[in-house]
């Protein structure tokens, strides 16, 4: 029985009620009520409801899902009763261990619904803090039995707490996806992570095993396969990607106090350390099998976009957790995730004793046994071959990897893969993303994850640029040690290609894909766009507290061509970027809809009065423009940018705010009605003009998008329109005005 609810497909399904087993009555015929004169009053009460709701909950077994949540809701505000104690008996301790919390533990274990596992987590958090002990022996016990391991720790006397019958009839005929989701879901809590970090070995085992018996079917489909079969083996591999993902993050997270990145310490060693029997050789096996999976998986054509990505952060996470420095993670990504050759470091950036060193480190430090030195199996071969692939590889290194490895000097040898000369990983993840970008043939969902990683690049550039600049800012240039010093010119390097050897590529994109069908891709094509400016934007300051940034940018690119070391050079004002790309959307035609919607965005970034007193012809076109129903909303949108920010300069100079200059309140109203008056004298001849067409349809698109943005940005514009209406000598209206 159970009551009916909306899957994520929005089909009717049943939400199933969870298993009554016969151990819960044995339990509670076990345990004997006694009167404990310890206990209060209050106690004694919530107790007595806790009995009754775990005896309803034992011995309804034909009851619903609705009847079970509510008993499971009466327990939980009877422990939060009990929490409030300042102490419990006895005789409350023994039945919570007895009877209660092996009960709350199977309730969360047993459903195959993970709506109904949830309803069991309060009654952990609340049984935790009464007896933290017992329910981790009884997760502990729980857990092995829903993994298969109760054989491996046959000795250990809490297994005894798990019912047998339960683990054979209940646990193991749950589908693994389930069961890893679960899992997952419960390392979230508090007190279930310290369990599964003690066994995590055997957990990653469990996922290991799974995946090998799920890929096989789901990389040769048998003919007749139906949809839902082949979902649910999707939805399997994605939940078991996940929860070897949950494991390796967390277990590598806790050494956040390190000075690198929290992904990239000695995997191996956090595993064996978190380990109840700790054993090299099984763990060191078992990682050696996910590694082979992630490959297996990612390269599957069949298998899900979701979990192909979740596949590629499993191999990142496992080539950054290796136990290498710096410069040989960055070494192995490059070699083993993006398959290019590594020749040695680059002799300009480093000197030669340093050069040596690290070759000589590279030699003396070996990957992982679990990583092999040289992978020439199927599965990788396959992957580099195929653009989906690589650009799930490509956004696990963007998201996972740390700046202090991917901007690590890399002397990179060219070939098909890799045409442009890049000098670290980071740039040579932007360009096989930019790689499979251009193509024109890109199912929906791989288009709108290429454009996501794109966004994602530069948007972590535009962070690290950022951290960079702060760095600057903060500390004189004198003053700096030499790893922050090269760290930062590494970055405005990369910052400085990016502007420079990327910005018709990147412009490209919003002329092609500002208005793609997919509504995700021009989300996406948007947040590219506001993170090159963020790059651009950044740059410029940069190179006007130093600009030594710039001349190391004519050094390098002098040599490539004349026009990039005129724009590296160039840029010394603050503004010289936003500018340049001004510039570049206006030379556009005003019959292209994505330039209203570029000059939109660009409106924040610039001086919109005298913009506007620089191109008179700009207001003119775009109410020009509104008399056409299909340019009609993006000529809008960029006349309400423009009066939007004009508002916004009036509201800075009237109300004072921090770094504004010291002026009386009444001078500030001056200042602010002047400002004001100027804007109103550049709008009101072509609104008048755009009202005193002979045009129904002007009219009506003006009054309905823009008239009203009009007079709530620029208030006092009403009576010099009113004036100029009156006196206006244009064209007479017709007679059906």
């Amino acid at each position: 029985m159970g009551i009916l609810q909306k899957d994520r497909r929005g089909t009717r399904a049943l939400k199933p009620p969870i298993p009554v087993p016969d151990i819960w009555t044995e339990r509670i015929k076990v345990d004997q009520e006694t009167d404990d004169e310890t206990a209060s009053a209050q106690e004694t009460q919530l107790m007595q409801r806790v009995r009754s709701d775990c005896v309803d909950l034992a011995t309804q077994a034909d009851t619903t899902w609705l009847e079970q949540s509510k008993l499971l809701k009466s327990i939980d505000m009877s422990l939060s009763g009990l929490r409030r104690l300042p102490q419990v008996s006895l005789s409350t301790l023994s039945y919570l261990r007895q009877v209660a919390i092996p009960m709350f533990a199977e309730c969360y274990f047993m459903p195959n619904d993970m709506a109904v596992r949830r309803q069991a987590i309060p009654l952990i958090k609340a049984s935790s803090a009464l007896d933290p002990s017992c329910v981790d022996s009884v997760l502990q016990a729980n857990l092995l039995a829903f993994v298969g391991m109760q054989e491996k720790y046959a000795e250990m006397d809490v297994l005894s707490i798990a019912d047998k019958e339960v683990a054979e009839q209940v646990y193991a005929r749950q589908l693994v996806g389930q069961r890893a989701q679960a899992l997952e879901v419960l390392a979230s809590v508090p007190q279930g992570f310290p369990v599964i970090r003690r066994f995590v070995s055997d957990v990653l085992a469990f996922a290991a095993n799974a995946l090998e018996d799920t890929l096989p079917r789901l990389r040769t489909l048998r003919k007749g396969l139906g949809s839902v079969e082949l979902v649910a083996l999707r939805d399997d591999c994605t939940h078991l990607m996940r929860l070897m993902f949950m494991c390796l993050s967390k277990l590598l997270a806790e050494d956040v106090g390190s000075k690198e990145s929290a992904i990239g310490d000695d995997l191996l060693t956090a595993i064996l350390a978190s380990m109840r029997l700790p054993s090299h050789g099984f763990v060191e096996q078992t990682l050696a099998r996910v590694y082979a999976l992630s490959w297996d998986l990612i390269g599957c054509e069949h298998a899900s976009l979701n979990s192909r990505q979740v596949a590629a952060m499993v191999l990142v996470s496992l080539i950054e957790g290796a136990g290498l420095s710096k410069q040989n993670r960055a070494v192995a990504l490059a070699k083993c995730a993006l398959d290019i050759d590594v020749q040695s470091s680059d002799g300009d950036l480093c000197s030669g004793a340093e050069q040596q060193q690290q070759q000589q480190q590279q030699e003396e430090e070996p990957l992982a046994a679990y990583v092999p030195a040289v992978d020439d199996s199927s599965s990788r071969a396959d992957c580099m071959d195929d653009a989906v692939s690589m650009i799930c590889i490509a956004r696990a290194i963007v998201s996972l990897a740390s700046y202090e490895t991917t901007l690590v000097p890399l002397n990179m040898a060219p070939s098909a893969k890799l045409p442009s000369v890049c000098n670290n990983v980071h740039e040579a993840v932007f360009t096989h993303i930019a790689s499979i970008c251009g193509r024109s043939q890109l199912a929906p969902g791989v288009k709108v994850v290429v454009f996501e990683s794109m966004a994602v690049w530069l948007q972590e550039t535009a962070k690290l640029l950022a951290r960079c600049l702060q760095s600057l800012q903060a500390t004189d240039k004198a003053q700096t040690d030499a790893f922050t010093a090269e760290f930062n010119n590494t970055a405005f390097a990369l910052g400085q290609r990016v502007l420079i050897l990327q910005r018709e590529r990147i412009m490209g994109y919003l002329w092609s894909y500002w208005d793609d069908p997919i509504d995700a891709v021009q989300v996406k094509v948007r947040t590219i766009f506001e993170a090159f400016l963020d790059i651009g934007s950044t740059m410029n300051q940069a190179i006007v507290l130093d600009p030594s940034i710039a001349e190391c940018a004519l050094n390098a690119y002098e040599s490539q061509s004349t026009a990039m070391a005129t724009t590296a050079a160039s840029m010394h004002d603050s503004n010289a970027f936003i500018r340049d790309v001004l510039d570049l959307v206006l030379t556009m035609d005003w019959s292209r809809k994505v330039k209203y919607s570029l000059l939109a965005a660009l409106c924040s970034r610039i001086d919109v009065l005298a913009f506007l007193q620089e191109h008179l012809e700009i207001l003119p076109s775009c109410l020009e423009t509104m008399a056409q129903v299909t340019m009609a909303s993006r000529a809008a949108q960029l006349l309400t940018a423009l009066l939007s920010c004009a508002a916004d300069d009036i509201g800075r100079i009237s109300e004072p705010r921090l770094n504004s200059p010291p002026l009386s309140a009444e001078e500030r109203q001056v200042a602010a009605l002047e400002l004001e008056m100027k804007h109103v004298a550049l709008w009101v001849p072509p609104l008048v003009d755009a009202l005193c067409r002979d045009d129904d349809t002007s009219r009506r698109m003006l009054t309905q998008q823009l008239l009203p943005t009009l007079f709530e940005c620029l208030p006092r514009i009403v009576s010099p329109i009113l004036k100029a209406l009156v006196a206006y000598e244009g064209p007479q209206k017709s007679s059906s005005d």
